[in-house]
């Protein structure tokens, strides 16, 4: 960006056109309307943007809705955020409320607030300790959740470790999955190298087992290695398999080792 960039301030209830700013900072009403670029775009009162945004650093402390495409480096929302099209960001952080409709596609996302994605979601890293909804696919190298996380079709990652409660309608594929179960999860398919399921041994989780019994629920579980507890399962096939306790299988196929606790329940058993 020039130096010789002016800054574009709206106070008031005031519209403006898009174009090559320095800062752009709306504390009132502030409409914009065409494509916007600038060094630090922030919005502390409720602004409307109709065309596309670019920006080094975007921040949205209060309500703002963008109808267009968003390209930054990091993007901050402690606000609300509604953005009619696709993100691209190296650092996304949401601890507010947006819905995008969407492409996401971001090196590193931090959700601790609320958001949903009408579309698919693509990072290097995420983390999730609030709710994500993602209708689309997720495919990222590295996941940790620690809130809910619901994904409409598949999950691809190297590795995803899950304490908290999620759902995937379809194939959730890592090569390392280690989930912690505290509330009822589930996935339609799992396939990977090494998957674990167990529950969470402290105190919260000993209360939560009292109310209800929790489950992990899947059609198919399919690694290399596996061991499982508190698992509902149509088919369980790998190498080396574990079997742990309150476990529902109908079937277990393993082709190297395979023990079982006395306190799962399996219809049937097939060494390959």
């Amino acid at each position: 960006m020039s130096e010789k960039l002016v800054d574009l301030i709206v106070n008031g209830n005031n519209s403006s056109i898009g174009g090559d700013y320095r800062n752009v900072k709306i504390n009132g009403h502030g409409r914009i309307f065409g494509d916007t670029n600038c060094e630090q775009f922030t919005c502390n009162g409720k602004g409307s943007i109709s065309g596309n945004v670019t920006s080094e650093n975007l921040v949205v402390n209060g309500f703002c809705k963008f109808q267009g495409k968003i390209h930054a480096g990091n993007i901050t929302i402690g606000g609300h955020a509604n953005i009619d099209g696709e993100v691209e960001a190296k650092y996304l952080d949401i601890d507010g409320h947006s819905t995008i409709t969407g492409k996401v596609n971001v090196d590193q996302a931090d959700i601790d607030g609320w958001v949903t994605i009408k579309n698919s979601f693509q990072a290097e890293k995420m983390m999730v300790d609030g709710k994500c909804k993602i209708t689309g696919n997720l495919s990222a190298k590295d996941i940790r959740l620690d809130g809910m996380l619901t994904v409409g079709e598949n999950c691809e990652a190297e590795s995803f470790v899950g304490d908290g409660k999620f759902d995937i309608d379809g194939l959730l594929s890592a090569d390392k999955i280690d989930i912690t179960i505290i509330w009822d999860s589930s996935a339609k398919e799992i396939g990977g190298q090494s998957v674990i399921v167990k529950r969470k041994l402290e105190l919260f989780g000993k209360i939560i087992s009292a109310i209800k019994d929790v489950h992990f629920k899947a059609d198919i579980i399919e690694a290399d290695e596996i061991e499982l507890y508190h698992t509902k399962a149509r088919v369980v096939r790998g190498h080396d398999i574990i079997i742990g306790e309150n476990c529902d299988i109908d079937l277990v196929e393993y082709s190297g080792s395979f023990k079982q606790s006395d306190a799962a329940k399996i219809k049937k058993i097939v060494q390959l």
